[in-house]
């Protein structure tokens, strides 16, 4: 499968673990450690004239990525570090209906957030991550977990190690 390229970063940086779309035409942006404002403007200036809305989301650089402290695991339902992310953010995703299950700041850098949704349902998670499992089991989600332990400690969790995904 070809994904068409609709822009790309001509300025600054810009990295895929800090993209998320809120609906379809509504992004996220991270601007963390590995995304900066010139990279965020560069891709703003040539996603707006197609009609999307680019929301720049500023977190701690010790963060990396926004994936590492936001996360949408199925529709509507968001994993997120409430320390990490501004609360006008958080108040959007509010009143976007987003039920939102919470981690600490020290539980980001064991990768809580860092999950991926597989659709239909079904949510990547890690075997550790028993909190953030539980919490979307609760909601009825499938969670499919691995023992990622020693790559954990490399960073990254699920969401990093994934290449883009065809879903059902």
């Amino acid at each position: 499968m070809r994904i068409p390229c609709i822009a790309r970063c001509t300025e600054g940086y810009f990295e895929r673990g800090d993209f998320w779309f809120l609906d379809e035409y509504t992004l996220v942006v991270g601007l963390v450690q590995r995304t900066d404002q010139a990279g965020f403007y560069s891709i703003v200036s040539q996603l707006e004239k197609l009609g999307y809305i680019l929301i720049p989301v500023p977190c701690p650089q010790d963060n990396l990525h926004l994936d590492m402290c936001f996360n949408i695991a199925a529709e509507k339902v968001a994993v997120v570090c409430p320390e990490a992310l501004p609360e006008p953010f958080l108040q959007n995703l509010k009143k976007r209906k987003f039920i939102l299950i919470e981690v600490s700041q020290a539980d980001v850098f064991h990768h809580h957030c860092n999950i991926q949704a597989l659709g239909n349902g079904k949510v990547l998670s890690f075997h550790n991550n028993k909190m953030v499992n539980r919490q979307l089991s609760a909601l009825g989600l499938d969670i499919v977990t691995v023992d990622l332990y020693e790559m954990l400690k490399c960073g990254g969790g699920p969401h990093c190690m994934t290449f883009p995904l065809k879903r059902a």
